[in-house]
């Protein structure tokens, strides 16, 4: 039943956006099918000074294509983000191209959670569609080292779990080492994105998201 989601699960939705965008994702969730399947696990980063809880794994099916087309451009790009965190793989690999080209910041956490898991695939679409992330000035650059300096310990985070799925899945016969592993020299410059922005910047750090 469309719209039960909404019910479900919108509160903690709400926690994943800028509060700016509340609407929008009332509007997202409100096309989301029903399920079961209370959204699993959470993770916290900041994004222009505002702390955003986005969901680890999400559990409904893709709306219908015609009803989706419909929400308004905002609403449509925060569903395509919830979808990166669906549990299946194949669901979210249809969604990193439209998300990873918008240049909005709240839109840089669920990349970059992306370049952290296990499926090559997307982090090969991600890596295409951030051809400026390593010119220096560039608003990719800009936007995601800004975000690599407000989230050090989530950038190391997502460094460690890059090496992890490299050597339990791909090591070897696919990449012999982990500088050949795509996930590795994206999430090297967004980290050197991140002490580029963080060397330039004026005023003191973001104090990391409290738990």
């Amino acid at each position: 039943m469309p719209g039960l989601a909404i019910e479900q699960h919108s509160q903690r939705f709400l926690r994943a956006f800028p509060r700016a965008l509340a609407s929008h994702v009332t509007a997202a969730a409100s096309v989301m099918p029903a399920t079961s399947h209370e959204p699993r696990g959470e993770f916290a980063v900041w994004v222009d000074i505002q702390e955003l809880v986005l969901p680890r794994r999400i559990y409904p099916a893709e709306p219908d294509p015609d009803t989706a087309t419909k929400l308004a451009p905002r609403a449509q790009l925060v569903l395509r983000c919830l979808y990166t965190r669906h549990h299946d793989g194949i669901v979210r690999q249809r969604n990193p191209e439209q998300v990873v080209t918008a240049l909005d910041a709240w839109v840089v956490p669920y990349v970059v959670q992306l370049i952290g898991e296990y499926v090559v695939e997307i982090i090969k679409v991600i890596a295409a569609a951030l051809p400026q992330l390593a010119v220096p000035g560039s608003p990719q650059r800009v936007l995601y080292g800004r975000f690599a300096a407000d989230n050090p310990a989530f950038i190391d985070l997502t460094a460690a779990r890059v090496a992890s799925y490299w050597n339990a899945y791909y090591r070897g016969w696919w990449y012999r080492s982990l500088a050949d592993y795509p996930g590795q020299p994206l999430i090297d410059t967004v980290r050197a994105a991140g002490r580029e922005h963080t060397t330039a910047a004026v005023g003191p750090p973001h104090p990391p998201p409290g738990r």
